[in-house]
């Protein structure tokens, strides 16, 4: 690909410095578990947590940074040579539905402090009540902004995407959540046990205009159903589960938004134990499958554009043998999570 001055498009950006970024992230809390009664406790924490991150210059050589000793997340979040649209190449223009995206030495860390209280209620037979409130103050909200600019591989301004900070947001929420045995509740009833959550949910940032400036993917609700029927005549435990986000939309900048489709998936499955060390679980995940249609929407410079994607879900059937290993306590192993045996799994899945 050539410049408007016939030099080739990948030698000028391999001749571009850019940055290197190092990401130190820290977080403090402080908790309090007082217990009430027998069946009362109350948790009450502060909390606050940050990003740091410095950068300092590099120079690429074939397009490829050399970063000793650094480990990144994914390679776009620490290379400062730009990423060009795809459907619209360099040294024309593109749209701001397209942008090319960029680094951004030049913004400061992010900072979060925050606060935090629960009440638990202890039932019988290991059940749990609780409810929780939070409220988070966010400082220098980092956020991905479009903007046209001047560009080294362009004849004309092209729209650049940099991680830019927008300003200050805050957040706040409740959340419900149950677990019991329906047999603990009522006598007769069967071995059922139930589990419930609720979460309503709120933010506000401060440098974009509303009322849809929320923060980044946060929904303004949550809620998930599901129980476990164990049948006493077999050694079968049949159990499903019901997860909902209703649609929601976000103001990302002044000109662009995303909005959020409905999420709602229903799950299945039945473990058979065939002695104490071997199971058989038979599941079947999003069983009634439906499109998630997000949005990208974009106002400035007179126009406004419109970007649908249809992304389809599908069924998942899923066979899973479980085994736990015996002989293994005098081994060390890596396989063991909070001293719990190892498990063997052999799974096979199947999409519809």
């Amino acid at each position: 690909m050539l410049d408007e001055t016939g030099s080739d498009m990948a030698t000028v950006l391999d001749q571009r410095s850019a940055t290197t970024i190092d990401d130190r992230s820290w977080s403090l809390n402080a908790k309090l578990f007082p217990t009430l009664n027998d069946a009362h406790s109350l948790t009450a924490g502060l909390e606050a947590e940050g990003v740091n991150r410095t950068e300092n210059a590099l120079t690429f050589i074939n397009g490829a940074p050399s970063l000793p000793g650094y480990r990144a997340p994914t390679l776009q979040n620490i290379i400062a040579v730009p990423t060009l649209s795809t459907l619209y190449p360099a040294p024309g223009l593109n749209t701001a539905s397209s942008p090319d995206k960029a680094g951004n030495p030049g913004r400061r860390p992010e900072l979060a402090t925050g606060i935090d209280l629960a009440l638990e209620h202890y039932l019988s037979r290991s059940g749990v009540i609780s409810i929780s409130v939070f409220k988070r103050n966010i400082r220098d909200l980092i956020r991905h902004v479009t903007s046209l600019e001047t560009v080294p591989w362009a004849v004309a301004q092209r729209g650049v995407t940099r991680p830019q900070n927008i300003g200050d947001a805050t957040t706040h929420g409740v959340e419900f959540d149950a677990k019991f045995r329906l047999d603990a509740l009522m006598d007769g009833a069967p071995p059922l046990t139930l589990r419930t959550s609720l979460g309503v949910y709120g933010s506000s940032v401060s440098g974009v205009p509303g009322p849809y400036n929320r923060i980044d993917q946060q929904p303004r609700a949550s809620a998930n159903v599901g129980g476990d029927h164990k049948f006493r005549s077999l050694p079968l435990t049949m159990g499903g589960n019901f997860s909902w986000v209703p649609p929601y939309t976000v103001q990302d900048t002044a000109i662009q938004s995303q909005g959020y489709d409905l999420t709602r998936v229903i799950d299945a499955y039945g473990p058979w134990t065939i002695d104490k060390t071997t199971k058989i679980r038979l599941s079947r995940s999003n069983i009634v499958p439906r499109n998630c249609i997000p949005t990208n929407t974009i106002v400035g410079n007179g126009q406004s554009q419109l970007v649908t994607a249809n992304g389809p879900t599908y069924r998942v059937v899923g066979l899973r043998l479980e085994m736990k290993l015996q002989g293994l306590r005098h081994r060390p192993t890596t396989n063991c999570v909070g001293g719990r045996p190892a498990i063997a799994r052999a799974l096979a899945t199947v999409k519809k």
